[in-house]
């Protein structure tokens, strides 16, 4: 993608349809390899924000928005919603990976540390939390998204599976959008630019 224009937003605002305005003056741009952090308290609207980004329905938008196509973006949330938490590892990445055979996609999960018989046909629902970030983080990087967004991923993770999740986005060549108040991981990440949300506007650092 390299410089080509991701995402634009020029004077926007996200809201909900009580017509609660949560953010406003919002001016974001993002190129194909940028790795945008965005901080802020709890509450403060960050996933909102995302929310908006990603096209979801309950959400209102004002201003000047171009985002990308929902199949262009890969979204990693705190609850892990793209696991089936009733299929195995291997069957929950099968179903990104339809075409690909047996041996090619446990190569493929053994660079998400699922290496042993038993570790990739576990149940989903029986996964530790870093277990299901790295599987979750495993059927995101399967479709090669252009823009990765990551809300607060670092929350569950041993010091183990957090160094290899940073090996693995370190290496990763799309944009990232980053919710985290782990200042050693956006740090590791190689983070470019970085907003916080104050008084309910987004402010670059």
């Amino acid at each position: 993608m390299g410089d080509r224009i991701i995402l634009s937003i020029r004077d926007g605002s996200v809201g909900y349809e009580n017509n609660e305005t949560i953010l406003s003056q919002i001016h974001l741009q993002m190129r194909g390899t940028d790795r945008v952090a965005i901080i802020g308290n709890n509450g403060s609207g960050k996933s909102t924000l995302i929310k908006s980004i990603l096209g979801m329905p309950n959400i209102l938008k004002l201003g000047e928005w171009f985002c990308l196509k929902i199949d262009d973006m890969g979204y990693l949330d705190q609850h892990y919603q793209n696991i089936f938490a009733k299929k195995s590892v291997l069957e929950n990445v099968r179903t990104c990976l339809p075409t690909w055979e047996l041996i090619k996609i446990r190569r493929f999960l053994s660079d998400f540390l699922f290496k042993k018989n038993e570790e990739v046909n576990l149940v989903a629902e029986h996964l530790s939390g870093g277990e299901k970030v790295r599987l979750s983080l495993a059927m995101i990087a399967a479709k090669n998204p252009k823009l990765l967004i990551l809300d607060e991923i670092t929350n569950n993770l041993d010091l183990t599976t957090k160094e290899h999740v940073i090996q693995v986005l370190t290496h990763y060549p799309g944009a990232m959008l980053v919710i985290s108040h782990d200042e050693d991981f956006l740090r590791a990440i190689e983070i470019t630019d970085r907003y916080v949300i104050k008084n309910s506007r987004l402010e670059r650092e």
